[in-house]
């Protein structure tokens, strides 16, 4: 079987991309048990830095090419050499997560942006990921909030793409502009005329993620014009895409996990309700996802 391969893209920063893809990751791996690889695609290496600490990131990012930015160097290491495996197996004695792997990120991805690279790069890192692909069961891209070189790269390799946005009028902006730039994208890849594989299909957006949404306010209205943009008939959204009900709840306390790096799933609560609720959250949005049936 297959793994689902899921990007989580939006051209609007500060929705949240980080925190989204490292704890859905964690609660895919923790909560239900599946074998997950989390890939680093922003340059900020902000998800590396959070799973790693800064001392580990900053060892990596010291040796050229044990990156996500080593599949475009000559000679690189094998993909499969460059994944850390897991990640919080040795330092959360209560709770360690076993199967959650990363492909980390450094500040090597801006000599990748800035690189004059031949147009089938992202063809490169797909034939790479054939590699790994039958060790998870979850491989999940967390990207910039662009569509340059590495999310690109993400998106080719991926066949489900959920858009984390935050409850306001910029970020329905945001996701209007996105299906733009992916049927884009999609028309240039058939342009070229790249040798795809038999069963290739261009990745879909199956959803919208709710984050960082305050208690008791109101966001029908915002969610009424996603839904009509997801509604539009465009071939980059899955028939199936919707707004998922399942929201992240805004707290304070995620900073604090972030400096301990670790995901919520396994940080302790310290009996603070707000955060007992955000890890519930977070859960409750990995079993959506979960039990949804793909749309290829």
């Amino acid at each position: 079987m297959h793994p689902r391969i899921i990007s989580l893209v939006n051209f609007k920063g500060g929705v949240g991309k980080t925190s989204l893809s490292v704890n859905l990751a964690a609660c895919l791996a923790h909560t239900l048990g599946q074998r997950v690889l989390l890939v680093d695609c922003d340059l900020q290496s902000n998800s590396s830095i959070w799973l790693l600490g800064f001392s580990q990131w900053n060892f990596v990012n010291q040796h050229r090419g044990q990156t996500i930015r080593g599949t475009y160097l000559p000679n690189g290491l094998p993909l499969r050499n460059r994944i850390i495996r897991q990640v919080l197996s040795d330092r959360v004695p209560s709770g360690p997560i076993h199967n959650l792997d990363l492909l980390p990120a450094t500040y090597e991805l801006f000599d990748f942006e800035e690189s004059r690279l031949e147009d089938n790069f992202f063809i490169r890192f797909n034939s790479e990921l054939d590699s790994v692909r039958d060790d998870y069961d979850y491989i999940i891209f967390d990207c910039p909030p662009n569509l340059f070189k590495a999310s690109r790269t993400a998106v080719f390799a991926s066949n489900e793409i959920y858009v984390p946005c935050n409850p306001d009028h910029l970020s329905a902006i945001g996701l209007n502009l996105l299906i733009g730039k992916l049927i884009n994208f999609y028309r240039d890849i058939e342009r070229i005329g790249l040798p795809l594989a038999s069963d290739y299909r261009h990745a879909t957006i199956s959803g919208v993620i709710m984050n960082n949404v305050e208690t008791n306010r109101k966001i029908d209205a915002i969610e009424g014009m996603m839904r009509m943009t997801l509604n539009g008939g465009s071939e980059s959204v899955s028939t199936n895409a919707t707004v998922l009900q399942q929201r992240i709840r805004a707290t304070i306390n995620a900073q604090g996990v972030i400096q301990k790096n670790l995901p919520v799933v396994i940080a302790p609560s310290n009996g603070n309700p707000a955060f007992t609720g955000l890890r519930e959250d977070y859960i409750s949005l990995a079993e959506r996802i979960h039990q949804t049936n793909p749309a290829i």
